[in-house]
């Protein structure tokens, strides 16, 4: 780490590569989400990482940020995207109403088909991300339960256990890594490799923003690790969704709640409230996606300025964008308005889309 001090006396500390950034599951949530994150890192200086990985929806903008693509260029993609190309659907559209009602059970199940394929998923990340970005990492979940982490140098089978990563049994693309890990069961199709079937890397044993292997396995201390993590959606809490689990469960199903980093941990943890949509809703107006950007957006500036780790020649600028954000407001009917707002202001800052 590189410190200089500046004509004000203030120490800057050079940041690069001393922190890793951990992006959790959330479906379009987490891809917004992160984006948002990803363009307030930039304008705080965060431009590297020792490493860049996720799970899930958060493996998506992972994979793209690791390998170079810019915060501008990933905010033209959030927005600009129809999501609703990332997936084919397999079935009519009440088996996918079925297959969303089922989806706690069927992290418990773990069919193999869904009814969508995640091959787009995987064409995409493919098509942008031709080779394993160094600090890369993503996880999917196996047939037992154990998390799979998958890095530029191997696989950890499982990662509480092995002491080392192991070679791929034939080369595994980037895309096909971060297919397995978005293959939500029973929703999207799973993902066969080297004779395992993987599925959504939040629901295997290391939690929908997986802290714990980065520290174990990757050499990061929990004080150094920025944990993007979206809660879990509203909807979860309803007491129909509970109840509709526990029936088609017989009450054998555990608990429903997701694993979430905590700061008790020493983490530094970014937790957004998106509100409006559903993770797994794709069909997107514009409103829903920048209102997802911009709160990730504000919450990562504030928690990277009370963590301290905003360096003063980027404080500025990085905090009037953030509060010319809070002014403006994504309540109905004001919604398109808001639209024109917020991309006026990041336009001022830089960023257009």
């Amino acid at each position: 780490m590189h410190d200089t001090t500046t004509n004000t006396g203030e120490v800057q500390r050079d940041l690069s590569n001393e922190y890793h950034v951990v992006f959790g599951a959330g479906g379009s949530k987490a891809i917004l989400g992160a984006t948002g994150a990803i363009v307030a890192f930039e304008k705080c200086g965060f431009t590297k990482f020792a490493t860049i990985g996720g799970v899930s929806g958060g493996s998506i903008p992972a994979a793209l940020f690791a390998h170079g693509v810019s915060a501008q260029e990933l905010l033209e993609l959030a927005v600009g995207a129809d999501f609703t190309k990332f997936l084919i659907p397999k079935s009519g559209w009440l088996s996918r109403i079925w297959a969303l009602l089922s989806k706690y059970r069927y992290e418990r199940t773990l069919p193999l088909k869904g009814v969508y394929s995640g091959k787009p998923i995987q064409e995409l990340i493919d098509e942008e991300v031709t080779s394993w970005p160094a600090g890369f990492w993503t996880m999917a979940a196996s047939l037992t339960g154990h998390s799979v982490l998958f890095t530029k140098l191997g696989a950890y089978w499982n990662w509480k256990h092995a002491e080392k990563p192991e070679g791929f049994e034939g080369p595994v693309s980037v895309g096909t890594a971060v297919n397995a890990s978005c293959a939500i069961p029973g929703i999207i199709d799973a993902v066969e490799y080297s004779g395992w079937h993987l599925f959504d890397g939040a629901i295997g044993d290391a939690g929908s923003c997986p802290t714990l292997p980065v520290q174990m396995r990757l050499g990061a201390s929990p004080d150094k690790i920025i944990a993007f993590d979206l809660p879990d959606d509203h909807v979860k809490k309803s007491w129909w969704l509970r109840t509709l689990w526990h029936l088609r469960c017989g009450g054998s199903c555990g608990n429903i709640d997701g694993m979430h980093p905590t700061e008790d941990e020493g983490n530094i943890v970014i937790s957004p409230t998106i509100n409006g949509f559903h993770g797994l809703t794709f069909d997107l107006t514009r409103v829903a996606k920048w209102h997802a950007i911009t709160a990730s957006y504000i919450a990562t500036v504030r928690r990277l300025e009370k963590a301290g780790l905003i360096p003063t020649e980027r404080k500025t600028a990085a905090i009037a964008l953030c509060e010319q954000l809070e002014q403006v407001s994504f309540d109905m009917p004001l919604g398109q308005y808001a639209v024109v707002q917020v991309e006026k202001i990041f336009a001022e800052h830089g960023f257009s889309a």
